[in-house]
């Protein structure tokens, strides 16, 4: 050993597991035998946590602009982000690097097996093994959910006729709007020529509009049977194109999803 504070390897193992925390070396067990192999306690349930923050609003109402005409109209907004990834992870990584830094032996190799990452020093490997995951995860904070779409307005409209030849006759209509939503983000490069995901650039899906029409009868038939039918057109107005759900960083859509189908249904009521 050339350092005079390192007079054994024994010294050096302890050093390399007094840049821990204390709580951590008691919880793992650290130990080195004789041959240099490190001992410890595992703990296979632990993982890196995150939160999701969701904010937003929702708007309802509802007129009977006549007595025979409704309108009903609901709109929305709501955002949702990542938050606290990896906190814990996180502050426990900044703490060993700067005890590493710190050490007399932090720039020294850490194996002495020739071929092996040849040139390694206990900071590096930490900053590769470590550092540069979490960089990439971190850098996913205040990213937006992808698929979810910030505003969603929808307006359901029907018209009675209550007299005249057309008196039970009922016409009414729907349209559903959703705005575009991110899908994916191109990538730049960060620290240390960290491949990042630039949360600033989204690629942006298209928005959607989608409409239903339906047109219904009610009559009071003999003994007091009312019976009323309706024919509906689920989807009459809306785009047949497939829906982009997942864009790959060099903008080229990854996958896509089935629109929403046409649909036209005859329903028979009786209520007695």
């Amino acid at each position: 050993m050339d350092n005079p504070n390192f007079q054994s390897f024994q010294d050096v193992y302890d050093e390399i597991i007094s840049w821990l925390p204390a709580d951590l070396q008691a919880a793992r067990n650290l130990t080195f035998d004789g041959a240099g192999n490190l001992d410890f306690r595992e703990n296979p349930g632990e993982t890196p946590t995150r939160s999701f923050i969701s904010k937003g609003f929702e708007l309802d109402l509802t007129a009977n602009i006549t007595d025979n005409w409704r309108l009903f109209l609901n709109a929305a907004q709501q955002k949702a982000s990542q938050s606290n990834i990896a906190t814990d992870v996180l502050e426990l990584y900044e703490e060993v690097l700067a005890n590493i830094r710190a050490s007399e032996i932090g720039q020294w190799a850490d194996t002495p097996q020739l071929g092996r990452n040849e040139g390694a020093t206990f900071e590096s490997r930490l900053i590769a093994n470590v550092g540069l995951g979490l960089t990439r995860q971190t850098a996913n904070e205040g990213q937006n959910t992808l698929e979810m779409r910030e505003w969603r307005v929808n307006a359901v409209t029907s018209y009675s006729f209550t007299e005249g030849a057309l008196e039970g006759l009922t016409l009414g209509g729907g349209v559903r709007w959703q705005d575009e939503n991110a899908l994916g983000y191109p990538n730049i490069l960060g620290e240390n020529d960290v491949v990042l995901p630039d949360l600033a650039n989204p690629f942006m899906g298209p928005d959607q509009l989608n409409g239903d029409l339906w047109i219904s009868y009610a009559k009071r038939l003999k003994n007091r049977i009312d019976w009323k039918v309706q024919l509906n057109f689920r989807n009459a107005v809306g785009d047949s194109d497939y829906i982009p759900a997942l864009i790959n960083p060099d903008g080229r859509i990854a996958v896509v999803r089935n629109p929403q189908p046409r649909e036209v249904f005859l329903t028979n009521t009786f209520s007695f």
